[in-house]
């Protein structure tokens, strides 16, 4: 999701610290114009807070990419829990859970 995008999330006043966010990325075809620079800016921007942010790949850099967000969020020590599945379904039962 473009930065702008997530900056407008941000302000948006329905999306609160118990927010869930589901990213599916199975469907991405290519990574080749994103860099881990691309992630580390994302992950260390003024995002939304959620509560937990699921990311879904199949794909192995993909799935990189992913993690290493999840990483650059840890390291900022943002409260949200971020977490990669490669089922949809694992992802959506753990967005569930208390």
């Amino acid at each position: 999701m473009p930065l702008a995008i997530r900056q407008q999330l941000a302000r948006d006043p329905r999306i609160t610290a118990d927010f869930s966010e589901l990213i599916d990325l199975r469907s991405v075809t290519s990574i080749e114009e994103i860099t881990a620079s691309d992630i580390r800016t994302l992950a260390v921007s003024e995002i939304e807070p959620v509560q937990r942010r699921a990311f879904v790949t199949m794909d192995p850099a993909t799935y990189g990419l992913a993690r290493m967000f999840q990483s650059y969020r840890l390291i900022r020590r943002e409260r949200e829990e971020n977490h990669v599945f490669d089922k949809l379904e694992e992802a959506e039962a753990w967005l569930r859970e208390p």
